[in-house]
């Protein structure tokens, strides 16, 4: 297991013991960066850049079953 999956195998523990399953994941594939007033990649959004395709299917299953 490597340390990003270690990583979020404990936020799912949190999210759980917490009952936080409302909480705030980006959907998006960019965010604005207002340093170079461009679009840039959004590596915790669940879709990819062209919002065709969900980038981390696990994590969105995952985060799915904590409702």
């Amino acid at each position: 297991m490597g340390a990003s999956d270690d990583w979020w195998h404990q936020m799912m523990r949190f999210l759980k013991e917490y009952d936080l399953d409302y909480a705030y994941w980006p959907w998006n594939g960019e965010k604005w960066n207002n340093g170079t007033y461009e679009y840039q990649n959004e590596g915790y959004g669940l879709v990819t850049t062209e919002w065709d395709e969900i980038r981390h299917p696990g994590k969105l299953a995952d985060l799915m079953a904590l409702n």
